[in-house]
């Protein structure tokens, strides 16, 4: 079965990180060495917009000079600060980009997931703990609606509200707003969900959040228009998309639009596409919103498949089993990576700073990798490419191993099928 993805929760392995898009503050925790190409190394930070993906070598430095074989795992951005979540469970912030020695008070435990909205960034621990942080200290929540909250494994935040799931009493619990409306409540899924159906992920965006399901289902929550609807619903309760049963791989969310990865590879769409985010074709029926529609304008190599799909506020990225990457939509800070601030309702690849960025991936990370976004990066104009190493296990050499074989000898009555 499909699971969350849990590549932040890794201790093995490496990873590199690219970044680029909006800058201001130092957003993407780029320093003037990584971009000026003179050879020289330091931490001086750069706020100027970055228009290609720039290798972060300096915070590469950073982990490594600080506790050596340590990587980002995951990345959030808190509007105007950027998270980078290490392998042995330090978070580093973009401006100052150091390691923000606040987690230390929580030793002996660490943190092993993070996820960001507008005006705050929510962090969850080894032991089960969720702390906050927004513009004060980082303090831990003990409750939400006046109710104590346990055994939370899944979590999301949007732009002003956030969602903790008590995973025993199958409990949503909601704290915030969605356009102006408290959404303080507690939500009882099994009063939504099928019986034995479990929330196997939260994904939200602005105004909006999406259940993912055991069964492959999706249920929605929020801003209409976030779903392709413009006539006077809501969504004010979990609302399963029936079309979709057993078939949801993954989802993300934009401010105002959400795009589904089904099994077979297929990509649906729906929302606004106010930058031609989600097709460049006139598929609106009102005020820029696009119903759901799949969108097969992508176009891949044989034995290519789409591997990861990611967002930012309004633009959308797609990386493939191969190692592609494809970016579309908005592009007012470059955050399409394209070297210019075109907007494109086509999808493209990117252009790197490092020219040799081939070599610095195969020097980092190894022949072997995959990529993956920010993740919730809903709130951004941004983009960050984390490539990681990839370990294929003992099952799958000694599988391949006899495969080829049985190929050589032309037994294949004698392959045993792992499952």
């Amino acid at each position: 079965m499909y699971q969350r993805n849990t590549h932040h929760l890794r201790t093995g392995g490496k990873s590199v990180v690219f970044g680029c898009g909006y800058n201001s503050a130092s957003l993407l925790g780029v320093s003037h060495s990584d971009v000026e190409d003179n050879g020289v190394h330091g931490s001086n930070s750069f706020s100027q917009d970055v228009t290609q993906f720039v290798f972060l070598s300096t915070l590469q430095e950073l982990l490594n000079n600080d506790s050596p074989g340590q990587h980002v795992c995951q990345i959030v951005v808190q509007f105007s600060k950027t998270y980078f979540l290490t392998s042995h469970g330090h978070v580093y912030t973009s401006f100052p980009l150091a390691r923000d020695v606040q987690f230390d008070s929580i030793l002996p435990d660490r943190v092993v997931e993070m996820r960001s909205g507008q005006n705050r960034t929510l962090f969850r621990t080894e032991f089960g703990q969720i702390y906050v942080k927004a513009d004060g200290p980082l303090s831990k929540i003990t409750g939400v609606t006046n109710t104590q909250v346990n055994n939370v494994k899944l979590f999301g935040v949007g732009g002003l509200h956030y969602w903790l799931l008590d995973d025993e009493t199958n409990r949503l619990y909601g704290e915030g707003e969605i356009n102006g409306a408290s959404v303080e409540k507690v939500i009882e899924l099994n009063d939504y969900l099928q019986k034995d159906e479990k929330v196997r992920d939260i994904v939200t965006g602005g105004n909006s959040f999406v259940l993912i399901t055991n069964k492959n289902n999706i249920y929605v929550y929020g801003e209409k228009e976030a779903f392709g609807s413009t006539v006077d619903e809501h969504y004010s309760k979990p609302t399963r998309l029936r079309q979709f049963d057993g078939m949801v791989k993954s989802v993300v969310c934009g401010w105002y639009f959400t795009i589904i990865l089904t099994f077979n590879g297929q990509l649906w769409m729906a929302g606004r596409n106010t930058y031609q985010q989600l097709s460049s074709k006139n598929l609106s029926s009102h005020d820029n919103v696009v119903q759901w529609f799949i969108d097969d304008s992508l176009v891949l190599n044989p034995n290519e498949e789409i591997d990861q799909i990611g967002s930012g506020s309004d633009h959308v990225l797609i990386s493939t089993t191969i190692g592609r990457i494809f970016t579309r939509g908005m592009n007012t800070y470059g955050q399409l990576g394209r070297d210019n601030r075109t907007q494109s309702g086509v999808f493209m690849e990117p252009s790197f700073k490092n020219q040799n960025y081939k070599e610095i991936i195969s020097k980092f990370v190894g022949p072997k990798f995959s990529i993956s976004f920010a993740d919730n990066n809903f709130n951004t104009l941004s983009s960050f490419l984390i490539i990681h190493s990839v370990r294929e296990s003992k099952e799958l050499i000694q599988m391949r191993s006899k495969l080829l074989n049985c190929s050589k000898q032309s037994l294949l009555s004698d392959l045993v099928i792992l499952h």
